[in-house]
């Protein structure tokens, strides 16, 4: 998901995690996302949360949404694609 680094994003990570979701999260700079993916492993008890930082420098690989939608068919389950601007 993007914009999990502040505020309602930050939030909705916390609550999908909460409910037992992998919740990757996009920041264009791993620095900006700073400590909130540990925060929300620590305040849900769920340690799939990570967060990745897509190649926006080629529009093919820094497709991020492309990218999950891929990983979604090749693990066959499903995703919640969060994107806010």
């Amino acid at each position: 998901m993007t914009g999990a680094a502040s505020g309602i994003g930050t939030e909705t990570a916390r609550a999908l995690a909460s409910a037992g979701a992998e919740v990757v999260m996009a920041a264009r700079r791993l620095q900006s996302a700073g400590q909130v993916p540990a925060g929300i492993i620590r305040s849900t008890n769920n340690s799939s949360v990570s967060v990745r930082a897509p190649d926006l420098s080629d529009q093919g690989s820094g497709d991020f949404a492309a990218a999950l939608d891929h990983r979604r068919k090749e693990e066959k389950r499903n995703h919640v694609h969060h994107h806010r601007r």
